[in-house]
């Protein structure tokens, strides 16, 4: 079955998550979280999305996210890299 199409408006909160395959870790130290958190923070500065609040678990994350841009889907595909 297929994923719904992802609704991108103005000033709209998400809540963004996302595991390790089978559950695996994806986290394994203080520096990997560190590292993660200068990433989100890389990601609000150049694509103007705001996070409110965020939680770093060994295996998954979750986001609170507000986009004023429309643009959820562009820092997605284009946001994070390492």
């Amino acid at each position: 079955m297929s994923r719904p199409i992802r609704i991108n408006l103005d000033g709209v909160w998400y809540h963004v998550t996302a595991r390790g395959i089978e559950r695996r870790v994806i986290f394994t130290g203080a520096a990997e979280y560190c590292h993660f958190q200068d990433l989100l923070a890389d990601l609000a500065e150049r694509f103007r999305i705001r996070i409110h609040a965020f939680v770093l678990m060994p295996n998954h994350f979750h986001l609170v996210l507000e986009t004023p841009d429309r643009n959820l889907s562009a820092a997605g595909r284009n946001g994070v890299r390492s």
